[in-house]
Formats: C-alpha cells, structure tokens, sequence
C-alpha cells in the first residue's frame, strides 16, 4: 500500500512517503493521528469558524521565545495555568451550564486536554490547546471568551509584574545604568 503524511513525525517536520504493508501504514496512520491531536492541528472535524477563531487567538498569544515549541513551561507556570485552568472550570459551572450544557460539556473537555498538555507538551501545544478552548468559548458567546481571556491576561499580567520586580531586586545596582539608559532613549526620541 503506497501512503504519505506530514508532518512525518514529532522530530521530522517534512513529507513522508512510502509504499509499505497495510500494518505497518496503520500503525504509521495512528502515529499521524496522535501528532495532529497533539499539535492541536486543524482537524476534518472542525468547523471553519472556530478554526478561524483558534487561528486568531493562537496568533495573538503564541510565544515567540526560541525553544517554545519543543521546551515546557516550567513548574511555576505550570501551577499558574493549572490554576487558571480551574478557574475556567468553575466558570463553566457558574456561567455556562446553566444556559447550555452541551457546550459545557464541550468546554470541559477542552480544559482537560489542556490541563493534561501543561505538563507534558512544549510551551506553544499548551498554547494551541488554550486557543482551541477560548475559540470554542468564543462560539458559545462573547461573553464565556471574553472573561476567560481576560482572566488569563491577569494571570499573565501578575506574573510579569512578579518576574519584573524580581529581576529588579537581583539586579539594584545595575537599575540606576539601566535607567539612565532608558531616559536617553526616551530624550533621543523626542528630539531631545
């Protein structure tokens, strides 16, 4: 039987073609299965809009550091989105069940998979998964994605603050040198 995938595997990102025996192309076909699911790649079934919608917000909250897509959060960020990711729960409870079931079950399931890919997935997979959850949200209603964003933009945002202030305190006696820097930046700009 002749067959190709791609990506052709987690480390091989090319096209992969084959002619092989039909179990060895199934074993090779749950394999690509399992990658897609993983990837949180566009799936047969999934509708135009929520895609549409995933692509969006993975778009806007993708992390750009180098090693994001094959390195995981580390264990402080870890804990943090498992507590956003109960926060979202208990929304879901509160909010959306009550006015539709079906799409708490739904989201339910999409918050379990991202809390299983917290702590075993590369940072932007986790990111894929958070994007899939708020799309579907989002297709339940603006309000159910609006609060679950930003909640997790204060988490975010908290944590950035905590890490500056940290960076901060490591590092005082460089803070007048980088402050001077930045005020010369800031005259350069205006003219001055």
């Amino acid at each position: 039987m002749k067959y190709g995938c791609k990506p052709m595997s987690t480390e091989h990102q090319q096209a992969f073609a084959s002619t092989e025996t039909l179990a060895h192309c199934s074993t090779r076909l749950r394999t690509w299965f399992k990658l897609i699911e993983q990837y949180g790649a566009d799936s047969i079934l999934d509708d135009s809009i929520t895609s549409a919608f995933r692509n969006e917000f993975y778009d806007d909250w993708r992390i750009v550091d180098e090693g994001a897509d094959y390195t995981p959060f580390m264990y402080p960020d870890q804990l943090l989105l498992i507590d956003y990711l109960e926060e979202v729960e208990n929304f879901i409870t509160r909010e959306v069940e009550p006015v539709d079931s079906e799409k708490a079950v739904e989201l339910r399931k999409e918050v379990a998979l991202a809390k299983s890919a917290v702590s075993s997935q590369a940072k932007n997979v986790v990111m894929k998964r958070l994007s899939t959850l708020w799309a579907k949200a989002r297709k339940g209603g603006l309000k159910w994605s609006g609060w679950m964003l930003k909640k997790f933009a204060e988490k975010v945002f908290d944590k950035a603050v905590e890490v500056g202030f940290k960076y901060a305190a490591d590092h005082a006696l460089k803070l007048p040198a980088y402050i001077e820097r930045i005020e010369r930046i800031i005259t350069a700009g205006n003219g001055g």
